[in-house]
This record gives C-alpha cells, sequence and structure tokens, in this order.
C-alpha cells in the first residue's frame, strides 16, 4: 500500500517525520525534535521483566502503570498536529529512528523503553548509533514517536 509518506520528511498530519514501517507492519513517526531537558528512565532496583524490543507502546503503558517513570511520562505527555498518542519508543524502534534519519552529534543518548535486569535500561546514542544499558537514574533525552496501521 502507498501511503504517500517519505522516509526521513515530516509526515503531514501525523505529528511527525516519516520513520518507515516497522517489523510489526506499523508505520512509525518521530516527534520533529527531542523533548527539551533530559529525564531519568525511572525504577532504579525494580525487576522489571516481559518488556519488549520491539513495541515501545506496550512498554511505555507498562512503565506509566507501575508509576515514577519519568522519560516514559515525558514521551507519553507529547502531543502534535492534534495526536496525543505518542509514546517511548523501544530498542528496535528507536534504532529504526537513528537508520531513518542518520547521526545526530547534538542528540546524545536518548532512552528507549526496554529495560534490561533491575537497575538498566537500553539507550541509544545518537551521535554515533551506538546502543547500550546504562543505569536508570541516569539522565538522557527522549525523543517520543507514534505508530498507526494504515
Amino acid at each position: 500500500m502507498n501511503t504517500g509518506f517519505v522516509v526521513g520528511q515530516y509526515a503531514e498530519g501525523q505529528g511527525g517525520i516519516y520513520i518507515g514501517q516497522t517489523a510489526q507492519g506499523r508505520h512509525l513517526f518521530a516527534a520533529a525534535s527531542l523533548l527539551d531537558g533530559e529525564f531519568e528512565f525511572g525504577g532504579y532496583g525494580e525487576d522489571l521483566e516481559g518488556y519488549s524490543d520491539l513495541d515501545g507502546a506496550e512498554n511505555t503503558r507498562k512503565l506509566l502503570e507501575r508509576g515514577d517513570h519519568p522519560a516514559a511520562l515525558a514521551a507519553s505527555e507529547y502531543s502534535a498536529d492534534g495526536h496525543k498518542d505518542f509514546y517511548l519508543p523501544s530498542h528496535r524502534e528507536l534504532m529504526h529512528v537513528v537508520a531513518a534519519e542518520g547521526f545526530n552529534e547534538d542528540a546524545g543518548y536518548v532512552w528507549t523503553s526496554t529495560p534490561y535486569g533491575s537497575n538498566h535500561a537500553w539507550a541509544v546514542h545518537f551521535e554515533h548509533g551506538l546502543v547500550g544499558h546504562w543505569l536508570r537514574y541516569y539522565e538522557f533525552r527522549v525523543r517520543p514517536v507514534r505508530s498507526i496501521i494504515a
């Protein structure tokens, strides 16, 4: 199906830049820029199991239900073009953003919604495209995304 979206370009009316189609067949859009400020992942010391490296929307929902997850909350409060269904991207969704947009030396580290063990979560360093797990009390940037079935 031809959606008319162009990878790397702002998708008018969709609230962000079109990133492409995910492994689940959804169309992914990233906020046009990072949110202002830096945020903790939160939930330090909580054993967070059963989270996805593919489904950031579900991860964000689970994190918000637990409370004390500032990065997920910040992403979920973002809105653009009338859309209020943004979330903190999963590990692989955020790597998809890097692949679609290229490296960005000004972005630094950006949180994903994918926890790693009881004290870490995955983050992506946009300057080099590196992904690693970091202590959840570190403060990193947030890039909200949303996805749709078209």
